[in-house]
């Protein structure tokens, strides 16, 4: 019983800490649907008020691209520059407005699809 409340213990402990290095700058919830030649990337807006937003792509075990050039302001991304069938990994950074990037938010990936279903409920 002992092991098991302090293996419980440490697993509280690590848990609390991994939450208390989350970036609160940084967006969060990604999300990445594909219809029609398009992959749509939403995000929640970070804690703390940002400016705008930066995206990321990058193919799996490649390095990531940003991919837009200025902010956006949208809490969503339509990815275009595709090729349908190829696999894609996003993550989104936050600009505050003083111009600080914050971390980059969990990654998620999509495939290029082109089958023209609704992203609905997305």
């Amino acid at each position: 019983m002992k092991k098991f409340l302090s293996f419980f213990s440490i697993m509280v402990i690590l848990s609390i800490y991994s939450y208390s290095l989350a970036d609160p700058n940084a967006p969060r919830a990604l999300r990445a649907v594909s219809s029609d030649g398009i992959i749509l990337v939403r995000w929640h807006p970070p804690k703390n008020s940002a400016f705008g937003y930066l995206v990321y792509r990058a193919l799996p075990e490649e390095e990531f691209e940003q991919l837009n050039m200025q902010p956006i302001e949208d809490t969503f991304y339509e990815d275009t520059d595709v090729i349908i069938g190829q696999y894609y990994i996003y993550r989104v950074s936050a600009i505050d407005s003083e111009g600080y990037e914050s971390t980059l938010s969990n990654a998620f990936g999509a495939e290029a699809s082109d089958t023209q279903e609704p992203l609905q409920g997305y």
